[in-house]
């Protein structure tokens, strides 16, 4: 029987790539295959590029080795693997060519003819033929077999997520299997600072998200309840300092300085920024995360963002150096040169709010007291 009589013509469909290269060699073997796959069925394309994926990875001879019990008796005389293979790709069913391929793989014809009419990448139709017949990709292929649509990137993202985060809203929701490595790192945080929730409560919760469900808030939602920041700076609590560890230790003292600490929490769990509180004089101390446990001071805040008055500035600064925490030269080795620097128009563009210790912390005598006194005499005759 000639199927390719029997074929239903479809609107031509243009493609490129690896697989118009591959069946441009086919259709100098077996003239008509070219223009036969670009009409034919969304079906048919796919099972057409899956061979062609199946020739780059085995090998043209085994391929046809596989495909040539599919020719008639009556046209043994066909000469050539190209030929072979595009005389069987015209005229047998689709289900008889993936079977004489790859053997009796459950769903394979159903997720090929859900793929969409481009040429995926030929390792693509290797991952979709081990997620549905190899054993450890039991629940995998279980939710590839039930996906009304199957997209190129699909496959990639099933293998990249582990159960029991399986779930079609979610696969759906992704673009790449870059984002799944990123999903992960969220669940394997979520589970480190909220060490009471189970990956089958997180698994549930996102189920319940439905299909318009914003993954980041989500996010955002779990790592809320964290008991704990991942990262603390070495500093031990005591009667003056206090570090702030958990989401709601910022809430609360955002709430007392009448700041923008609650915006900064997302830092912390991510163990880029962490905050004391300094309760002689209140006071919020930033700091930033370095390598090898390192943290460096960036910024004094009183009430409201208010600067802090300098004695508060060098008590703080002493302590804070005392437990190891390193601070920016312009405070420190560099602090010489800042009126220098301030001459000649350098200016910081880091958001640091350390001027007050840019001050020093004791009274001036002799020369330098007179000439203070002097510009702040001018000053005020200027005003009056």
């Amino acid at each position: 029987m000639d199927l390719f009589r029997e074929v239903k013509t479809h609107a031509p469909r243009s493609f490129s790539g690896w697989a118009l290269s591959a069946l441009i060699s086919h259709d100098e073997a077996h003239p008509g295959i070219l223009r036969f796959t670009i009409s034919a069925s969304t079906l048919r394309r796919q099972a057409i590029f899956s061979v062609l994926a199946a020739i780059s990875h085995d090998g043209i001879e085994a391929v046809a080795a596989r495909l040539r019990p599919l020719i008639p008796n009556d046209r043994r005389h066909v000469s050539g693997p190209l030929a072979l293979i595009s005389s069987v790709l015209m005229t047998r069913r689709v289900r008889d060519i993936v079977h004489a391929l790859y053997g009796p793989v459950e769903g394979l014809v159903g997720v090929l003819g859900r793929l969409g009419d481009k040429p995926l990448r030929p390792t693509t139709y290797s991952t979709i033929l081990a997620l549905l017949s190899q054993p450890e990709h039991r629940a995998r292929a279980k939710v590839l077999r039930q996906m009304e649509d199957v997209s190129a990137s699909a496959p990639a993202i099933l293998l990249a997520l582990r159960p029991p985060f399986l779930l079609p809203n979610l696969i759906d929701g992704f673009r790449s299997a870059d984002q799944v490595t990123e999903f992960r790192a969220a669940i394997d945080l979520i589970c480190r600072v909220v060490p009471s929730v189970t990956e089958l409560e997180l698994a549930k919760s996102l189920a319940d998200l439905g299909p318009d469900g914003h993954l980041d808030r989500w996010t955002d939602r779990w790592l809320q309840k964290a008991k704990r920041f991942p990262l603390s700076p070495p500093i031990q609590d005591d009667g003056e300092f206090v570090v702030l560890r958990s989401p709601k230790a910022m809430r609360d003292a955002a709430a007392r300085f009448q700041n923008c600490l609650e915006t900064k929490i997302g830092f912390c769990i991510v163990g880029r920024n962490a905050y004391v509180e300094y309760r002689p004089e209140p006071s919020v101390i930033e700091l930033i995360g370095l390598n090898a446990g390192h943290w460096l001071l960036s910024g004094i805040y009183g009430p409201r963002n208010l600067p802090v008055n300098v004695g508060t500035a060098h008590a703080i600064h002493r302590k804070i150096t005392a437990a190891g925490i390193l601070c920016p030269a312009r405070v420190a080795h560099a602090k010489p040169y800042n009126a220098v620097a301030r001459l000649m128009g350098l200016l910081d563009f880091d958001g640091l709010e350390l001027n007050a210790l840019e001050e020093d912390d004791h009274s001036t005598d002799g020369m330098e007291a007179m000439v203070e006194q002097v510009m702040r005499d001018f000053h005020d005759f200027e005003e009056a």
